[in-house]
């Protein structure tokens, strides 16, 4: 049985190492959601006493990895919250057909499923509409796993489960099948750009029409949260949109710098200061 109360005396410990190892400060995300992922590689490594998995992580590099790998794991498919995407086609971009260029940030892009997505969606409204836009997706992620993936452009069928008959027309319109994997277009690869990164150390030349940040803000603490958001403001041009997962929120005191242009998908602008 683990002991909860050893927790507390060295969960700090546990993130040192890991900000030391992968510069990555865990010390302000949700404890909660940390705990059971390091719990779970304490089960499956067969250790009860949390002061004995710090001494196997400090100086087990294979161990260490898959912590790192269990912790910044995300679960993730192609065009999740399919709403969320009909109401962005429908709606929002509409607003875009007379720009030149479209630039997005997918932050915590996990996999790659996100940042492909938004690209296919760009291109499909694109070709339906006859446009002449160019798009360029930014996808960072803290976990090169995760970018490596993305990079790769090959996924299986687990990331396109429940799609919609409309979604998996845009998807095959995109896609080379080849035995049990899918592999990107080319196209849609090259105009999405991956970089191992934190939120809180991306360095953008310019803004943004449209930023992502979806199942993200889970792992974060209030004040986590709020500094992201005062970042995505930062980085969101003045007619561009914000896009949080559906089950997230803005807290009260970061609503004074947003306006909810839809509640149910969460999706946001950014309110102009008079």
């Amino acid at each position: 049985m683990i002991d909860e109360n050893d927790f507390e005396v060295y969960i700090q410990n546990i993130f040192d190492i890991l900000n030391a190892y992968y510069s990555i400060d865990f010390s302000s995300y949700k404890l909660n959601c940390l705990q059971r992922r390091i719990k779970r590689r304490m089960i499956i490594s067969k250790i009860d006493k949390v002061e004995e998995y710090l001494e196997l992580i400090s100086n087990d590099e294979k161990e260490r990895s898959k912590l790192m790998d269990t912790i910044t794991i995300n679960v993730t498919r192609f065009f999740r919250d399919e709403k969320t995407y009909n109401y962005i086609y429908k709606n929002l971009l509409p607003k875009f057909t007379q720009k030149k260029d479209i630039k997005v940030w997918s932050a915590g892009c996990s996999s790659g499923e996100e940042p492909y997505s938004i690209a296919m969606l760009l291109d499909y409204y694109k070709t339906e509409k006859h446009l002449n836009y160019n798009y360029n997706i930014f996808a960072t992620d803290i976990d090169s796993r995760s970018i490596d993936k993305g990079l790769s452009g090959v996924y299986t069928p687990k990331s396109i489960y429940n799609l919609s008959d409309i979604f998996h027309i845009i998807f095959n319109f995109y896609i080379k099948k080849q035995g049990n994997y899918y592999y990107i277009d080319e196209n849609i690869m090259n105009s999405v750009h991956f970089e191992k990164n934190s939120i809180f150390s991306s360095n953008w030349e310019g803004k943004f029409d449209f930023i992502f940040c979806r199942n993200v803000f889970i792992y974060f603490s209030r004040e986590l949260q709020n500094q992201a958001l005062q970042i995505f403001r930062d980085h969101l041009k003045d007619d561009g949109y914000l896009v949080l997962g559906r089950v997230e929120t803005i807290f009260f005191e970061k609503r004074n710098i947003f306006n909810i242009i839809s509640n149910r998908d969460k999706i946001y602008s950014k309110k102009i200061k008079e």
